[in-house]
């Protein structure tokens, strides 16, 4: 297992380029950068010639509260205005103690894409990269993971992603373990995996 986690780390160096994360430090949405999605209006800061969206939503945060905890993956709510994805979601709850900053509210995505003056308005590849970490740690937004350098020079939209882990994202069980009624459905956190690729 070792071996194999090693050569993974090893392929997203490799593929992805461990580079700095310039699309956090910014602080505002690049002109020009606002596309529309499914759940409305994004914008996100320029890195270079790229357009970055941190943190954008592909699911409804599957929390206490809201009857999703345990259950699989719905589209994220619509929202008003224009979106800033300026910053990464919180990684998924992993660890324990938690590691800071996790959180069950955790299911989303980054892009980076060349602006449309490198592109031209041609249809580019995209590659989507799921982090791994055994199912209980890592998140998309890891460093290593930053994906500027594969779609500069790749010429490609490069997708990393968040997913349930541990324990929120692989039980299967008859009962929720908070009580609820119902079963628990199996491999939650690749149901994630399987949704944001839609």
């Amino acid at each position: 297992m070792k071996r194999l986690f090693g050569w993974a780390v090893a392929v997203a160096a490799l593929s992805l380029g461990a580079g700095s994360q310039d699309a956090q430090a910014q602080q505002s949405c690049a002109a020009g950068s606002t596309v529309t999605t499914a759940a409305g209006q994004v914008c996100g800061p320029q890195q270079g010639s790229l357009f970055t969206y941190m943190g954008v939503p592909y699911a409804k945060p599957p929390i206490p509260g809201n009857g999703l905890r345990w259950q699989p993956p719905t589209a994220a709510s619509s929202w008003q205005g224009v979106l800033q994805a300026i910053n990464a979601g919180p990684v998924c709850a992993q660890g324990s103690p938690p590691r800071p900053g996790s959180s069950e509210d955790c299911l989303y995505l980054n892009v980076w894409t060349p602006s449309p003056a490198v592109t031209n308005g041609q249809a580019l590849p995209v590659m989507v990269f799921i982090h791994g970490g055994a199912f209980v740690i890592g998140s998309g937004s890891e460093p290593l993971y930053n994906g500027a350098s594969l779609a500069e020079t790749g010429t490609a939209v490069v997708v990393t992603l968040n997913y349930r882990l541990g324990a929120l994202g692989f039980l299967a069980a008859d009962k929720a373990p908070d009580g609820k009624a119902g079963p628990v459905p199996a491999n939650l956190g690749i149901q994630d995996q399987n949704f944001a690729l839609q």
